[in-house]
């Protein structure tokens, strides 16, 4: 299968907006999930595993020397999408 290049808009990362703001720092969440994607128009929705339900995912702005509190959510389901070799031993 051939894919035309270049036939679907980049996409771009949407600003993340913080949950709260304190007069000490800004405080953002962020989420990894599964979900669909779609990587090209030509092919069929893909499961994924991404930030905010979005590839890519959000960008954080912040301003030069503003303290940022992040808190990362892990919503991803237990059993991984990809098989795991187990037979590597460290």
């Amino acid at each position: 299968m051939t894919l035309e290049p270049f036939v679907d808009p980049l996409p771009l990362a949407r600003t993340l907006q913080p949950k709260e703001r304190y007069k000490c720092f800004t405080y953002y969440e962020v989420t990894m999930k599964e979900f669909f994607h779609k990587f090209h128009s030509n092919l069929p929705s893909t499961k994924v595993w991404g930030y905010e339900g979005e590839i890519p995912g959000p960008t954080i702005e912040v301003t030069q020397g503003e303290c940022t509190h992040i808190k990362w959510i892990n919503d991803l389901p237990d059993k991984h999408l990809l098989p795991i070799d187990r037979t590597l031993t460290s």
